[in-house]
């Protein structure tokens, strides 16, 4: 008797994350109810008061689908980082599946069909663009203008464990897909150094801060690193797309908006080992 499985993700109804899930699961016979959960922040106790409500099916089994961010390291292979979810409620148990990628909108960015985008609106001219190779280059320096701002946020993700730290030295009020104004070295970590220094009894993480950075830059500083387009693996994904809104003439938000709806029209899922093991991974829990 197959079981009944509940995937929470980040999210609305109509959110990257919600869409992308439901291709993945559209053909697995069995009992799938998908709840897109808003934030990642207090997920925990928003799952577990789903349980105790007799109006709401209790599952056998549950994933919590997230966008792993700068919460951790990025794996040596293209596959999920799995947690077993701590915090079950009623017998009911599950598991955090975090993406290989940093966020959801990375999965959405493809030379390919930026190409065709382009094509399709007319912008290919103005941006002298005669190939996928053109955007393929537009795409590597929009992210090499973003390398150095992204090597802090991992460097702050890494020193901000048990700390109110954050990974931006951005005001509150800012968010992912904001950019500082200025994106040299030196500003950035100026200003991650000013936000650390401000937190009491830290001097080891002050010590730690330029041993992280420099294996961050190290690592963005490769050429490969760019040929093979890993950054659409580390960076994150809306930094990047305001990033390809710079170097992009008249590639307005909402051109972005339609691009990412062109992109997920044409989504699939398979090309991407994490999303096709998260697929075997509700497929195994509905057939136990």
């Amino acid at each position: 008797m197959s079981k009944t499985i509940k995937i929470y993700c980040e999210g609305t109804n109509s959110s990257f994350d919600c869409k992308i899930l439901n291709l993945i699961i559209s053909d697995i016979i069995g009992k799938i109810l998908l709840q897109p959960i808003g934030s990642k922040k207090g997920a925990g106790p928003i799952i577990n008061y789903d349980f105790p409500i007799p109006s709401i099916v209790k599952p056998d089994f549950f994933f919590f689908f997230r966008d792993r961010d700068f919460d951790l390291a990025v794996p040596n292979n293209e596959e999920l980082t799995i947690q077993d979810n701590k915090d079950s409620f009623q017998n009911v148990i599950g598991q955090r599946c975090l993406s290989y990628r940093c966020t959801i909108e990375n999965y959405l960015f493809d030379e390919k069909i930026l190409f065709e985008f382009l094509k399709k609106k007319n912008l290919l001219l103005e941006n002298s663009i005669g190939s996928e190779t053109d955007v393929k280059n537009k795409m590597i320096k929009a992210a090499k203008n973003i390398k150095y701002y992204q090597a802090i946020r991992h460097t702050l993700g890494v020193l901000r464990t048990n700390l109110d730290l954050g990974t931006s030295f951005l005001n509150k009020n800012k968010s992912s897909g904001d950019l500082p104004n200025d994106l040299t070295l030196e500003y950035c970590k100026n200003k991650a150094l000013e936000k650390i220094k401000n937190i009491k009894d830290e001097t080891k993480k002050w010590d730690n801060f330029e041993i992280e950075l420099q294996k961050f830059l190290m690592i963005f500083n490769e050429t490969i690193f760019y040929n093979n387009l890993e950054f659409l693996t580390w960076f994150q994904g809306k930094d990047f797309a305001t990033a390809l809104q710079r170097e992009l003439q008249n590639f307005s938000k909402r051109d972005l908006n339609e691009f990412y709806q062109f992109s997920l029209d044409q989504f699939n899922y398979s090309k991407f080992a994490d999303l096709v093991q998260l697929k075997n991974l509700i497929q195994e829990k509905i057939n136990e």
